[in-house]
């Protein structure tokens, strides 16, 4: 019941959805390992890119009775190692296509019985580093380059390996204020900047935790390019076939979430900063304009010619307001926490809320390497109707709107005991054109 069986004679995948788990174990409180993988039914493991946990919900159908000769509460170790086989010579080990993770079980629920002897229920399962972060606080001084800080925190205090990227200069000193270390890491990633672009700090199954800005995330490049068309140009059973089936979008849905008056609200047009320095007894003000800063896209997603109250979006610098209170003598030649966060907070506010301009769901045939943070590229076909083809066929066939790239956010490997399927969430910050120029209608 956990793997698909869509293999060609050659024996590799016929089909990108298909997948075989390899093993399933549960490490019990005694040490044992046991061999689960005949009672699992489907399963589905979830990454964010603004959380640091990844969490997965196990189907358990169940008649051994591993829960009271198990003793299993919670906590208990599980191993998961799932396989696509596009090369009938591969191993676990050589493997382009796999997923190898370790979780521990942080909820037992869901719990049924279909019949006399059996026993259905859902295991919930997140990263250990969770689980140590629950049992301790920090509350000491800190000084150093806010990377290294993050590092020792996830090295030191969670137990788990970090890997960051572009490394920021300036250094702070200060005191974690009773904060629970994911918080604290997440308190520090305020002051963080990479020439104004935000930081995440997330986990995914294939990297583990990662520490990267939006600009480095951008400039990783184009993950896999896909579209909607119906058509297809290969015949099935092929290989051309199968790199053609991992390329389409099996369905595409969205509440698109476009909101100028929220984007207003958030700061990504304008904003202000206000800080009071205590040491010097100075008070400085600063407007925050959108600036034409790294996007997906590169053009922005807004007009210039709309206006509230006889101004245009870029001067609503009260729209947002950000008050800081400062003392640059506290630590001589080093920064405080509040030092450095008056210089940065406003770009980095409009360029992490400018991602909410658009958000698409759709669901694609899995992809064991497919992460969040990953940069996408969508070519989406216009919905058209029989008046409008003669014009499509001028002005082309793909919807401008829709399409263009996108950063996958949230990420969901969804396996249901027949095929394996990615549920994606993706955002973008711009359009691919210049939203003020060629409007047709109305003409």
């Amino acid at each position: 019941m956990s793997n698909s069986a869509s293999m060609t004679t050659s024996g590799r995948a016929a089909l990108p959805s298909s997948y075989t788990v390899e093993s399933f174990t549960i490490k019990l409180n005694n040490g044992s390992i046991i061999n689960a993988k005949e009672l699992l039914v489907s399963f589905n493991i979830h990454e964010s890119l603004f959380s640091p946990v990844i969490k997965a919900h196990l189907k358990i159908l169940d008649g051994f009775g591993l829960l009271v000769d198990g003793h299993i509460t919670g906590g208990e170790e599980i191993s998961l190692k799932v396989i696509r086989i596009d090369n009938s010579k591969e191993t676990f080990s050589t493997a382009s296509n796999k997923m190898d993770i370790k979780l521990n079980i942080a909820e037992i629920h869901d719990h049924s019985i279909p019949r006399a002897g059996l026993q259905s229920y859902m295991l919930t399962c997140l990263s250990q580093h969770s689980f140590i972060n629950s049992s301790k606080t920090l509350n000491r001084s800190f000084t150093g380059v806010i990377h290294d800080l993050i590092t020792k925190i996830c090295t030191n205090d969670l137990k788990a390996k970090l890997t960051s990227g572009k490394k920021s200069s300036d250094e702070i000193i200060g005191i974690y204020p009773n904060l629970k270390p994911l918080d604290a890491i997440q308190w520090l990633l305020r002051n963080i900047t990479d020439e104004s672009s935000p930081y995440f700090f997330y986990e995914t199954v294939q990297d583990g935790l990662q520490l990267n800005s939006y600009n480095e995330l951008i400039d990783n490049g184009v993950f896999n390019t896909y579209n909607n068309s119906p058509y297809f140009k290969s015949m099935p059973g092929t290989k051309d076939y199968f790199e053609e089936s991992s390329k389409k979008i099996i369905k595409l849905s969205s509440e698109l979430n476009m909101s100028v008056y929220k984007s207003i609200n958030s700061g990504v047009y304008a904003s202000c900063t206000e800080s009071l320095d205590l040491a010097t007894k100075s008070h400085k003000k600063a407007d925050h304009p959108y600036k034409n800063k790294r996007s997906l896209n590169g053009s922005q997603p807004f007009s210039k010619n709309i206006s509230f109250d006889d101004r245009i979006l870029t001067e609503n610098y009260k729209a947002k307001q950000f008050m800081i209170t400062k003392n640059t003598k506290s630590f001589a030649d080093k920064n405080n926490y509040h030092n450095l966060i008056s210089s940065s907070v406003a770009d980095k506010n409009s360029q992490f809320n400018a991602l909410s301009f658009m958000g698409l769901d759709i669901f694609i045939y899995g992809d064991l390497n497919m992460t969040v943070g990953k940069v996408l590229n969508l070519n989406i076909t216009k919905s058209t109707d029989t008046n409008a083809q003669e014009r499509n066929r001028k002005n082309g066939m793909i919807d401008k709107l829709l399409s263009g790239k996108y950063i996958v956010t949230e990420l969901a490997h969804v396996f249901n005991g027949n095929e394996y399927t990615c549920d994606i969430g993706i955002q973008k910050d711009s359009l691919t054109y210049n939203i003020d120029s060629d409007i047709k209608i109305g003409k």
